[in-house]
């Protein structure tokens, strides 16, 4: 079933602006980024530390560039196995630095 298609009058808007919005949408984005793996899985908070080599860098917000031009990232999660899909599919270009059991 297709709804109709609605139509409005632009000749009624004085003004427009998408700055504001687009502002807010990437001040949304980088949050997610940062806390996407807190979930709702449990009361237990783990702190996640990865380290990934050069070659993955750029695809990584909120890291600290290390000498060697690898870089870190931590987060915390409440569903460390929700994590783990995301961190496999790095393949060889992440490293498990905190927790242990993550490794597995």
């Amino acid at each position: 079933m297709t709804r109709p298609v609605k139509n409005y009058k632009v000749a009624r808007l004085s003004s427009a602006s998408l700055a504001d919005r687009l502002a807010e949408c990437e001040r949304l984005a980088r949050r997610n980024a940062r806390e996407g793996f807190e979930g709702y899985a449990g009361d237990r908070l783990d702190r996640v530390v990865l380290r990934f080599k050069p070659e993955a860098a750029h695809k990584v917000i909120g890291r600290e560039v290390l000498p060697d031009g690898s870089v870190r990232a931590a987060f915390t999660t409440r569903d460390l196995e929700a994590v783990k899909p995301w961190v496999r599919a790095f393949g060889n270009l992440v490293m498990w630095e905190e927790p242990q059991q993550g490794t597995d």
